[in-house]
Parts: C-alpha cells; sequence; structure tokens
C-alpha cells in the first residue's frame, strides 16, 4: 500500500520506528516531508502524495495537534479528499492526548490506542487492512495471478511449512522484543532467516523475505544495545559480538541519515565492548564518521557526549554535543537519559552541578522526570544541606540561584508526597532560604520540622538551634 504518515517533529522517535517497521512490509511510505523544501512546492508535494495515498496514518499527541502544527494542513487536505476517515485514516494515540482536543474527523473512526510496542502494533494492524482493489481489466489480471500463485503455493506444500514457520518465528520475536527479553528475540529472528533461505522460494520471492526479517533482525538489535544489561556470568563484549554482523551488513547496504545513525551505534557497541574487553577501542571515531555524513545526528551527538564523559575529556565537549542534540528536537527522552546517565557516572562536584541544571532545565521545558533522577538530586541536595551536612548550601548556590532551588525540590518534591519530607526536604528549604536571607520564611519552615518531633530529637534540636538563632538575628534587625 501507499501510506502517508503524519507526525509531529516532537514525536520523530516514533515515527522513525514506524516507518521502518512499514517498509520491512513492503509498504510504500512517504515519510521525511522535512526533506522537501518549503514554500509553495512544499504544499503541492504534500498534497499530490496525500492524493495518491491509500492509507493515512495520523501519530496524535499534543504537539501535533498544536494550532500552526502542519500536521493540520495535512489532516485538511485528507479531510477534502475523502468526507469520512472510515477505511482510509488510521489515528495512533502515541501519547495521551485529551479527547476533546482530539479533530471530529479522527473521532469519527476508532482511535488505534498502543498498551505495548507502538510500532509493532501499528505494524500488525496495518497488516491485516486490505490493500485497496484494482479496478477492471487490472483487477482480472491480478485474480487469475493471485489464483495461480495460490495453487503454486499450495501445490509447494514444504515452502509452506518454512514461510509458516518463518512468519510464526517472526511475530514470536516482535513479541519477546517488545517484552524486553532481546536475546531471545534475536535468536527467534536468526531462525526465522535460515527458514527462509532453507525454502524452495524463488529467489525473488526469497529476498522479499529475507529484507522484512533482516529489517527486524536490525531493529532488535538496536533496541538491545540502547537497553544492553549484563546479568551475573554475562560479558557486554559477548553479547554485543552477536550483534555486530547485523549492524555491518545494515552499514554497508545504507547511505545518508540512517547510516550516521548505524555508523553512531557501531560506536555505541564498541562502548559496551569497551567495559569488559582488553582491547583498546575508540568509539568517537565511528561518531565522527557519522556526523561527518549527517551533522545534526541526534544519536551521534548523544553517543559521543556520553563517551567524552566516561573517559573525563573535556566537559566542555560533552555538554556541546547534549546542546546539539537536544537543538534537533527529536528523541529527547533518549537523550535527556543518556545526559543523566553520563552525569551520574561522573561521581563528582561537576555531574553533580549538571544533574540540578538538567533536572531544573526539564521542568522549565515540562519534561517528564525519571524518577532516577529524583533520587539523585534527593541524594546530591541532602549531601549539602541535610541535618546531617557538613556542607555550607553556598555549595548549591553556586550552581543555580537559592530561589531557584527551592522551587526545584517543591516541584520535584511536593508537600505531604513523601513521608520523608520533615526528614530532609524541610531542612534543605529551610538552610537555602536562610542562606538567601529569606529570614521569616526560614523561621516558617524550621518550626514546621520543630513541630514533627519530639523535643531532643536530632531534627528538633536542628530546627530548634536554627529558631533560636534567627529569633535573634530578626530582633537585633528590628
Amino acid at each position: 500500500m501507499r501510506i502517508f504518515l503524519s507526525y509531529s517533529s516532537n514525536d520523530r522517535d516514533v515515527a522513525d520506528r514506524i516507518h521502518l517497521s512499514l517498509v520491512a512490509q513492503q509498504h510504500d511510505v512517504f515519510f521525511d516531508r522535512e526533506d522537501l523544501a518549503p514554500g509553495l512546492e512544499y504544499d503541492g508535494r504534500i498534497a499530490r502524495e496525500i492524493q495518491r495515498t491509500d492509507l493515512f496514518i495520523f501519530l496524535i499527541s499534543p504537539e501535533s495537534l498544536r494550532p500552526g502544527r502542519y500536521t493540520l494542513n495535512e489532516l485538511g487536505m485528507v479531510q477534502r479528499r475523502w468526507a469520512h476517515p472510515s477505511r482510509h485514516v488510521l489515528p495512533v494515540m502515541v501519547r495521551p492526548t485529551p479527547m476533546d482536543q482530539i479533530p471530529p474527523y479522527l473521532k469519527a473512526v476508532t482511535i488505534m490506542q498502543p498498551t505495548g510496542d507502538i510500532p509493532a502494533e501499528v505494524g500488525d494492524h496495518v497488516r491485516r487492512i486490505k490493500p485497496p482493489r484494482p479496478k477492471g481489466l487490472l483487477w482480472a489480471i491480478g485474480g487469475i495471478a493471485g489464483a495461480i500463485l495460490g495453487i503454486a503455493l499450495w501445490v509447494s506444500s514444504g515452502m509452506s511449512t518454512h514461510v509458516r514457520s518463518a512468519s510464526d518465528l517472526l511475530q514470536n520475536a516482535r513479541s519477546l522484543q517488545s517484552a524486553g527479553a532481546y536475546a531471545s528475540a534475536f535468536d527467534k529472528i536468526l531462525a526465522a532467516r535460515a527458514e527462509i533461505t532453507q525454502s524452495p522460494f524463488s529467489t525473488f520471492f526469497q529476498r522479499r523475505f529475507v529484507q522484512d526479517i533482516a529489517a527486524q533482525q536490525l531493529t532488535i538489535a538496536t533496541t538491545w544495545l540502547d537497553d544492553m544489561h549484563v546479568k551475573e556470568g554475562e560479558r557486554f563484549s559477548e553479547l554485543v559480538g552477536r550483534l555486530l554482523p547485523t549492524l555491518d551488513e545494515a552499514m554497508t547496504a545504507s547511505t545518508g541519515e540512517q547510516k550516521a545513525t548505524l555508523l553512531a551505534y557501531r560506536g555505541w557497541a564498541d562502548f559496551l565492548r569497551s567495559r569488559d574487553s582488553a582491547q583498546r577501542l575508540e568509539p568517537d571515531a565511528f561518531y565522527r564518521q557519522a556526523l561527518e555524513i549527517d551533522p545534526t545526528n541526534v544519536r551521534a551527538h548523544t553517543m559521543w557526549a556520553h563517551w567524552i564523559t566516561w573517559t573525563r575529556g573535556n566537559f566542555d565537549d560533552a555538554k556541546k554535543h547534549f546542546a546539539s542534540a537536544l537543538s534537533s528536537g527529536q528523541q529527547r527522552t533518549y537523550v535527556r537519559d543518556r545526559q543523566l546517565s553520563a552525569m551520574a557516572n561522573l561521581h563528582n562536584d561537576e555531574g553533580d552541578g549538571e544533574t540540578i541544571r538538567i533536572v531544573s532545565d526539564m521542568l522549565r521545558q515540562k519534561e517528564s522526570i525519571p524518577d532516577a533522577a529524583k533520587w539523585r538530586i534527593r541524594s546530591i541536595v541532602t549531601s549539602s544541606c541535610g541535618v546531617l551536612s557538613r556542607h555550607d548550601t553556598s555549595r548549591l548556590a553556586k550552581i543555580l540561584p537559592e530561589s531557584t532551588l527551592i522551587t526545584l525540590l517543591r516541584s520535584l518534591f511536593p508537600p505531604d508526597s513523601d513521608p520523608g519530607q520533615a526528614y530532609w526536604v524541610r531542612p534543605c528549604i529551610a538552610r537555602l532560604q536562610e542562606h538567601a536571607g529569606l529570614t521569616d520564611e526560614a523561621l516558617v519552615t524550621y518550626r514546621a520540622i520543630l513541630s514533627a518531633y519530639k523535643p531532643k530529637e536530632q531534627h528538633w534540636t536542628f530546627a530548634n538551634d536554627a529558631i533560636n538563632r534567627l529569633s535573634k538575628t530578626s530582633s537585633k534587625q528590628k
């Protein structure tokens, strides 16, 4: 089928993966509208593509429905072509979006709301859609050809057995990948490939099946590399070694942005291998090659920045690469995850300070803060201004103003969200308020701490001493 994939640039990561899933099924997918030049020709090309498409897939998210987004222009063109979306339009909810914000045209059909791996579920749904029938003579010829092919397949029972087996293995691989069982998924996909190569297919049909399987094989490999962990008795170098032939095969056949992304993954593979291999590996060589091909490649910038911090390289260079990755507006969740991980790996004041700045920026951008990042902030802040801390809050004030730090803590840890509020959040906020000269606010916070403990307990004594200290200071000022 000819498919038009409409998405917001904020959803490029999931759109990329859906695109790969559909291409693996041999669909003709219009996807990279960012490659088109702006202006009238841009609009004309989009309109022509929509006129020739069989299925319009619209990825629903708050950004794709925001007024002024080009996705709404595309939706308007589709509505002018098909008065009713039934059988022509597939709306897919890729991020939670209030139903009252979704246009009635999209709500006129069932909105697909994936519960697992979005690309896999979209691919399965599209696979069940019957392609439009050719008309007239073409339909007749197609029907005759289909009948002949059906007879041939029925006669070739051995071939049919291989195809069914490969199809089952491919589906199992997708399910295992969605469940995070990457090693088992990779085993299944290799077995599916072996089944097809053993079948008595003609070279043409065999090549098409192998291409489908190879695309899924690459998806499993890259997803596994993104989320690779070793169990007891396992080694990164051994697990990654299984994936290198897949990466190298795909790199040889790719060009442009895809090649750059695969080069970045090849570098990441060497980074993982370097963690338990005596061999000297230089992942940055692959990252450099990737950026020579595609200077804005998100994966290459992110992975190179992570490598720089891992090897204790120039910290400013790492920050520049992370900034370049974020400036694209794509794959932000992935970039933030690697950014926070890199800072945690530093285990020093520089990394702690940058972690606080990153999380503060994420809050300003209304991005979701992972629980691991919240616990990291809690550890950093408590060690600087907790009851037992020997540090002065001026250490934190060098990172961000006290007012910003107080807002950060209150946003991450709202009142009564944690039984330990009086144990660590309030003492930190109180010390920051005191250090900033906000005496009245600090007294209120210290008194709240005092009321949460029994007399002479450590936190009670801490708050009581602070109240006496600030009360004397306040009296002198009056």
